[in-house]
């Protein structure tokens, strides 16, 4: 869902490249809650990698408003998610805990559920 209204309040080649570093925020991720081992390159592509989306989304007070703490949000969860999914059990379907990562409940979609919201015709 932050995604779509990202999309709306950003222009989308920064939506994307802001989310073409999940891998690297896993990575990080991994490596702070798991304890994984991550070597020095890795660190070095995730953390250039990071300044390179701090590049493009240029983090000053003036320019950093809605959608950008809104795609920041959506890699956070995006990058949650994927750690989850390392502890699930291996006799769980994937196509089920793909689903349950992506299902999505009527109250959080602002005007869903009411027949009388704002645009619903």
């Amino acid at each position: 869902m932050f995604i779509v209204i990202c999309l709306r309040l950003l222009p989308l080649a920064t939506v994307n490249t802001v989310l073409q570093v999940a891998p690297l925020a896993v990575t990080a991720g991994a490596a702070l809650v798991f304890r994984e081992r991550v070597s020095l390159q890795r660190w070095a592509a995730a953390l250039t990698a990071f300044l390179g989306v701090a590049l493009i989304v240029r983090p000053d007070a003036a320019s950093f408003g809605a959608g950008t703490s809104l795609v920041l949000i959506a890699l956070l969860f995006a990058t949650i998610r994927d750690l989850t999914t390392r502890g699930l059990a291996s006799d769980i379907p994937s196509i089920f805990a793909a689903a349950a990562s992506s299902a999505e409940r009527p109250s959080m979609t602002p005007g869903a559920g009411h027949r009388n919201a704002p645009g619903s015709g």
